[in-house]
């Protein structure tokens, strides 16, 4: 492959990497009570923690998505990616030996399914991705390379995708307010 192909293909995949991320932190924001309800019937937070716990995960998740596909902290993000992706592989392997019947909400609750050998092929395919990528990785790929404008502009939508996951339509449920 030649040079610059290649060097196409390394910062396609680092960007397909971050997508993926983005992605996922999208589509859980759709629903988040959903996914809240899903953390919730897992029991890894108090129920009171959950609803914050959850939000933080998916505003964390669309962070580091951005981080990757435009290059920041490469090294960090695309580690943290990483520790991520064997945190999530190692509850779902739990989960199949102990036969747990815990939904996988990666992509939200609307692609919501019961854990499986299948979803682990699915995010060990996401981990083996995000190691090629931190070996391979072009390395003159980042967000300082971009014009002042494009940077601008992907900070102001990264921002206004955050304000969005936060914004709630049932501010009851987030602060506990009965209806009177």
């Amino acid at each position: 492959m030649k040079k610059g192909k290649s060097r196409l293909v390394r910062i396609g995949l680092q960007v397909l990497l971050g997508f993926i991320f983005i992605a996922s932190a999208i589509l859980k924001s759709l629903d988040v009570q959903g996914f809240v309800n899903n953390i919730q019937s897992i029991g890894v937070f108090p129920v009171s923690m959950a609803e914050i716990a959850s939000r933080c995960f998916i505003f964390f998740e669309l962070g580091l998505g951005f981080f990757i596909a435009a290059g920041i902290w490469p090294k960090s993000s695309i580690i943290t990616s990483i520790v991520v992706l064997l945190s999530f592989e190692g509850f779902m392997v739990y989960s199949v030996v102990f036969n747990k019947e815990w939904a996988c909400d990666c992509f939200g609750p609307a692609f919501s399914e019961t854990i499986s050998y299948g979803t682990i092929l699915r995010d060990t395919a996401f981990l083996c991705l995000a190691i090629w990528v931190f070996f391979y990785r072009s390395k003159d790929f980042s967000f300082d390379k971009l014009s002042k404008r494009a940077s601008n502009i992907l900070s102001i939508l990264f921002f206004v995708l955050c304000a969005v996951l936060f914004v709630d339509s049932k501010p009851n449920t987030i602060y506990n307010i009965e209806n009177t």
